[in-house]
């Protein structure tokens, strides 16, 4: 397929017409000129061969086999501040004199997620490093964050030293950001669970910048779904990724959420990053270097083989959002609270379901690959 054929705003005009009026009504003007960024950057920076766009696709994360622009999470992470900016200036969950060694360390973890995207790759050791040094800062100044509570005596006796609670809070933030990024790696998966997540928050909150986060997830979830030349990238997994990891502890702690309801929704990527570091060791490899044996990728290549459909990356995104996160929020809806015992349960059953899922495809390739 030719360039002209591959970058055609055809398709990308019929989705935004509709969807302009939608968000338009919904939502308010600046979305528009979101949704339009979306659709337009790509074919732009393709005709003036302002960036190549696949310094950008590695091997080893998502399962993308077309060109596609990682900028998705720095045109979000641009329009939540104008949009705070404007309309909501007044308005975080935190305290004023708080807030700037938040949004340092924030801003330095996005940063080096934008360098990861325009560079191509930095070093695992070197992310790791500034990860750690980065949430060390944040919760060395500001307690808030810091994990030190659960449902066991023993361990809480533990917490209460804050050495070790500033080591499991380390792991539990720096450990997230990375199961974002993996996570990262189908269409919407990323952006649909954070929206769940961020409709939770608003919803037990009322907290308008959680509205403003959730209305750029949406459409950004949309767009992802149904064109997606432009994904969120390490900018947008890293931002996501802690962000939501320091959110939900700060409401954890405050009991305002419950780690049954968070773990349910957030289950995917949790049990990622966890799986992918044993699978690594078990088979003798360095457990913090990537690759593409996840459950996505798995899912991915069986139905690639055996539907040849375009919008496969699609729905490997949605097939996960639907099994892995939707079941908890729609239990939250029909209880109308976050604290209760059903969400163990399906908290369990997804990792069940994980297992199982990933055994199953993986012996279904492995049957496609004997047979070929």
């Amino acid at each position: 397929m030719n360039i002209e054929n591959n970058y055609s705003i055809k398709k990308e005009l019929i989705f935004l017409i509709p969807f302009s009026i939608i968000f338009f009504y919904i939502f308010d003007s600046l979305s528009i000129i979101f949704l339009n960024l979306l659709v337009f950057l790509p074919y732009f920076v393709k005709q003036i061969n302002f960036l190549t766009f696949n310094s950008i696709n590695s091997k080893f994360h998502g399962i993308q086999n077309y060109n596609t622009l990682r900028f998705g999470g720095s045109i979000i992470i641009l329009f939540i501040i104008l949009n705070i900016f404007f309309y909501n200036r007044d308005y975080f969950f935190l305290e004023q004199d708080k807030i700037i060694f938040y949004l340092v360390t924030l801003f330095s973890i996005v940063f080096l997620g934008f360098i990861d995207d325009i560079l191509g790759g930095v070093h695992y050791l070197l992310k790791f490093n500034i990860l750690f040094f980065s949430i060390l800062f944040l919760l060395l100044i500001n307690d808030d964050f810091l994990f030190n509570q659960t449902y066991f005596i023993i361990v809480n006796d533990i917490l209460s030293y804050k050495t070790f609670s500033l080591i499991l809070t380390v792991i539990i933030i720096s450990g997230f950001v990375n199961a974002a990024n993996i996570s990262d790696g189908a269409n919407g998966i990323l952006s649909g669970i954070s929206s769940i997540v961020f409709l939770v928050l608003y919803k037990e909150t009322n907290d308008p910048t959680f509205l403003v986060i959730l209305k750029y997830l949406i459409i950004f979830f949309i767009y992802n779904i149904l064109i997606s030349k432009i994904i969120l990238g390490d900018t947008g997994s890293y931002f996501l990724g802690f962000l939501i990891s320091t959110i939900c502890i700060y409401f954890y702690n405050n009991l305002t959420l419950s780690a049954a309801l968070l773990g349910s929704i957030l289950i995917y990527p949790c049990l990622e990053i966890v799986f992918s570091i044993v699978r690594r060791l078990i088979q003798g490899n360095n457990p913090l270097k990537p690759d593409n044996k996840h459950l996505h990728n798995l899912i991915f290549y069986y139905l690639k083989i055996r539907l040849e459909n375009n919008y496969i990356n699609s729905f490997t995104g949605l097939l996960i959002i639907v099994i892995f996160s939707l079941p908890a929020y729609l239990l939250y809806e029909f209880l109308n609270t976050s604290f209760s015992i059903y969400f163990w349960l399906i908290f369990f059953l997804q990792v069940l379901a994980y297992f199982l899922m990933y055994i199953l495809f993986s012996l279904m390739i492995k049957n496609l690959k004997n047979n070929e």
